[in-house]
């Protein structure tokens, strides 16, 4: 299986030690090839619950972290997470690396607009969790990482109680910054939540906020700000008591 990652084990435990605790955690959604999951754990998570419904991208993290597997230090459930419990159909990955699995169509047309080829007759049925239901199995994390390409609103809504800390994508095209927006707003509703971000450009990958935001100028900077260019990244939400500023 191909496999290719852009980011350093390195780099995200830079990234992560100011954001985590001591023994944290951690819901990797859209764990993907377990990068992620490979950082909490060497932070000091004492558990990582990784979730990635592509049955043969869920095993080869199974397959990479045998002790912690064994050890009940990482769990990996081959499903996807969503607003409800039920099934969903899952547009794999079209690339060699299969790195952008989907369950959103808003996705695929955007995709498809930007010339990438989805083949919707390799859509697979795969079982579907909220993460109250995640929650009530495994216990209140200390972070839930949400990287389900388009997706990231339906996984919110399944979830009803606030959180440390979580972080979900945001993209400025067309449509997928209105999901954004939109998981701004669900977040906000849960608690007093303050947001920062990071994007996946030079000189950005870094926490952009010297000090964190409200909803209020997070989203203006998102409508204002980012969509003056084709930009993607990650917005982090954390309740102000939770941790250090």
């Amino acid at each position: 299986m191909a496999f290719i990652t852009n980011w350093r084990i390195k780099d995200r435990q830079s990234f992560f030690a100011p954001l985590l605790p001591s023994n944290a955690f951690c819901l990797d959604i859209g764990a993907n090839y377990g990068e992620y999951t490979a950082a909490f754990l060497s932070l000091g998570a004492r558990r990582v619950v990784a979730v990635e419904p592509q049955p043969e991208v869920a095993r080869f993290i199974e397959e990479s972290f045998p002790n912690e597997v064994n050890s009940g230090r990482v769990i990996v459930c081959a499903q996807a997470v969503g607003s409800k419990n039920g099934v969903a159909p899952l547009f794999p990955a079209q690339d060699a690396g299969k790195s952008m699995s989907t369950l959103s169509r808003v996705f695929l047309e955007i995709s498809r607009a930007n010339g990438q080829i989805w083949d919707e007759s390799e859509a697979i049925e795969v079982n579907l969790v909220t993460l109250d239901s995640l929650i009530d199995e495994f216990g209140s994390p200390d972070y839930i990482k949400i990287d389900v390409e388009g997706f990231d609103l339906e996984v919110l809504r399944g979830l009803s109680r606030p959180i440390p800390l979580l972080s979900f994508e945001f993209n400025t095209q067309p449509q997928l910054i209105e999901i954004a927006e939109h998981c701004i707003e669900r977040v906000d509703s849960m608690g007093q939540y303050e947001f920062n971000y990071q994007a996946e450009a030079p000189g950005q990958a870094e926490l952009q906020f010297d000090r964190w935001v409200n909803a209020s100028v997070m989203r203006y900077t998102l409508r204002c700000d980012l969509s003056r260019r084709k930009l993607y990244g990650d917005i982090f939400a954390r309740l102000p008591t939770s941790i250090g500023s």
